[in-house]
């Protein structure tokens, strides 16, 4: 993001007509609490995970880790959208935030939420949810005690 940083929102230089793709999109940046990865050593069968610095216990970024991370997704049901201009249009919105200590984590690393709005399409007098997960910026924190 370099200059544009800290600075106030800008126009985008392109105006896509194509807003969602389906891809999996973006994470941004993660920080990872000593104990977790710790933790993830342990489990892996590692004997020496409390011997290693901080250092030795960082994991490679993710790919699709960029500063240009602020996405939001919206899944509305074929039902809500078709019946958009009527009241039979009308459904419940489920906002998810993810967890993750605001550390690390991103919007879709807990799953599909085809279930959930599949689940909530069970009523005959309902169309379902719309379903709402956006990415925020974790914690940028540098390597320090007992956080890296």
């Amino acid at each position: 993001m370099g200059p544009l940083r800290w600075a106030a929102p800008q126009e985008p230089l392109t105006n896509r007509s194509v807003v969602q793709t389906g891809d999996i999109g973006k994470v941004c940046p993660q920080s990872y609490p000593t104990w977790y990865l710790r933790g993830k050593q342990y489990i892996a069968g590692n004997p020496n995970a409390g011997t290693l610095s901080p250092e030795q216990l960082i994991p490679p970024p993710d790919s699709r880790e960029t500063e240009d991370c602020l996405f939001l997704d919206v899944l509305v049901p074929k039902a809500v959208f078709d019946n958009r201009d009527s009241n039979k249009g009308l459904a419940p919105v489920m906002v998810w935030v993810y967890g993750g200590g605001f550390t690390f984590s991103f919007k879709g690393n807990d799953g599909d939420p085809s279930t959930i709005i599949k689940s909530s399409q069970q009523s005959e007098d309902t169309n379902g949810v719309i379903y709402v997960a956006f990415n925020y910026r974790v914690s940028q924190i540098s390597l320090c005690d007992g956080i890296i």
